[in-house]
């Protein structure tokens, strides 16, 4: 058995180089805030042109959780949150009091953009 990264373990490096490199945040030094979903890395299992009543079957969902638990397991810098009974598993990075709170109000309230982030920081 190989000891490298897995497909979906390279495809949440590559979800996390995207986050990195956001043209957004060029003012910050060292790239965006980290927010990696499970429904990020469903991209491994859509089918080419796939339609909008597709949804991943158990096993995928499955085996994404797995790859995120293993890869937060080697890359002890990320950490995850949520994913209790059918709420979503996020992975953020600790570290970077953007990315906690991006995960914190992703958790409460949904869907959250950075800019409502960036508010509720600049408030308190």
């Amino acid at each position: 058995m190989s000891k490298g990264l897995g497909r979906i373990e390279r495809a949440i490096l590559d979800k996390i180089a995207w986050c990195r490199a956001s043209q957004t945040f060029r003012e910050l030094e060292r790239g965006g805030p980290v927010l990696v979903r499970t429904w990020h890395l469903m991209d491994c299992y859509r089918p080419l042109g796939w339609s909008a009543d597709w949804s991943a079957e158990h096993k995928h969902r499955q085996a994404i959780t797995r790859a995120m638990h293993a890869f937060v397991s080697k890359y002890p810098e990320y950490a995850l949150t949520g994913g209790k009974g059918r709420q979503e598993l996020f992975l953020y990075e600790p570290g970077d009091p953007i990315s906690v709170r991006y995960a914190e109000m992703t958790m409460q309230n949904g869907f959250v953009s950075l800019s409502e982030v960036f508010a509720d920081m600049r408030a308190t």
